[in-house]
């Protein structure tokens, strides 16, 4: 129920839609998701369109990369240089 978005790659994906704030459009929009099974389904779909939910998991991982961090000790990995 707005007429902008700060992510529009749901609405991109087809996951979400904007329908502005008038009455008479979030109705129509409304009850076309309601009586139309394939609009329905195609918004239904799961999208990861906002990241898989792990992104945490791999700025760590990246990040002793970088960092030559042994993931058992978390410590530096011992080279012969």
């Amino acid at each position: 129920m707005r007429g902008v978005t700060e992510r529009p790659e749901g609405v991109e994906a087809g996951s979400a839609r904007l329908v502005g704030t008038e009455t008479a459009s979030i109705v129509s929009h409304t009850k076309l998701l309601l009586e139309d099974p394939a609009t329905y389904l195609r918004m239904a779909q799961k999208r990861d369109v906002y990241g898989d939910g792990f992104a945490s998991e791999k700025i760590v991982q990246a990040a002793r990369r970088a960092l030559c961090l042994d993931p058992e000790t978390r410590r530096p990995f011992l080279t012969n240089d």
